[in-house]
């Protein structure tokens, strides 16, 4: 199974990043105290999941992230950085309904946008402002879950994408006879910024196959949470979540997920192109 590569994956970027635990990165002091802290496996599969695409292409991707907030997620690839001596992305924009520009420019990050995704006119300006085939790889961390149409947004930010490349995300899942029986739910006592859509693994291939994706990466990040514990010091606990959330992706807890832009029927074949081999 190709989603279990993730309990091989080295967990020293993880244990060793300097970044994730500044206290402006935002996690708890006990939760940074572990070494292998599950708060951090949101950015941690998004690293890695970065990374395998860089090497897969040979080259620095062009990265957008949509729903930046305080700019976590950069922060912890560039503090993956230190400990692995490589930089995976050439560029890196943002996109967010509250911009920190201040903040954001302080961790390295391109151009800015502001833009509220559940407006459809800010939706189109955003289109228009950062153009078609713009980026390698699109980011929508814990995003689509706070969106009432997340299909309309993941099929308006695709067209940024270049040919073959990839969304990487990351959200609340549950067992697909669930998840509608709970968004009804969300919807009826969400609050302003909370979520109000559910998924699971079935939606993210029905929303990736109606976009020209197909899902190449998904995987849960745990079975069982115990946030704080000394079981977070464990590398065996961690890799036990790991591979029970690579076997049950739909058991009630967190998905990631990577999906690739399929190439079209009609693409010509590079003369002696071959297939770049998988990475491990």
């Amino acid at each position: 199974m190709k989603n279990l590569r993730s309990v091989l994956w080295d967990d020293e970027t993880l244990a060793s990043n300097a970044a994730a635990r500044n206290p402006e990165f935002g996690i708890t002091a006990r939760a940074a105290s572990r070494r292998l802290p599950f708060r951090l496996l949101r950015y941690w599969f998004v690293d890695r999941l970065l990374r395998e695409e860089a090497l897969r292409r040979g080259r620095r991707l062009r990265v957008l992230e949509v729903g930046v907030h305080r700019g976590q997620m950069k922060a912890f690839v560039d503090g993956a950085a230190t400990v692995e001596g490589h930089v995976p992305y050439l560029a890196w924009d943002a996109v967010d309904c509250a911009i920190e520009a201040a903040r954001l420019r302080e961790l390295g990050y391109g151009h800015l946008h502001h833009a509220d995704l559940e407006d459809a006119t800010d939706l189109r300006n955003l289109e228009t402002a950062i153009g078609d085939a713009t980026y390698d790889a699109i980011i929508v961390l814990h995003l689509l879950e706070h969106l009432h149409e997340p299909e309309r947004v993941l099929a308006s930010l695709s067209r940024a994408l270049a040919p073959r490349g990839v969304v990487v995300g990351g959200f609340p899942v549950l067992p697909g006879w669930l998840a509608p029986i709970r968004e009804r739910q969300l919807r009826r006592s969400a609050k302003p910024f909370g979520h109000v859509s559910a998924f699971s693994p079935r939606r993210l291939e029905r929303m990736a196959s109606a976009c020209g994706f197909a899902a190449d990466f998904q995987a849960g990040a745990f079975g069982l949470r115990a946030s704080g514990s000394r079981l977070e010091d464990s590398a065996l606990w961690l890799r036990l979540n790991l591979l029970f959330g690579a076997v049950f992706p739909a058991w009630p807890g967190e998905l990631y997920w990577r999906i690739r832009r399929l190439a079209p029927a009609t693409e010509p074949v590079a003369a002696g192109s071959r297939p770049l081999p998988r990475p491990a």
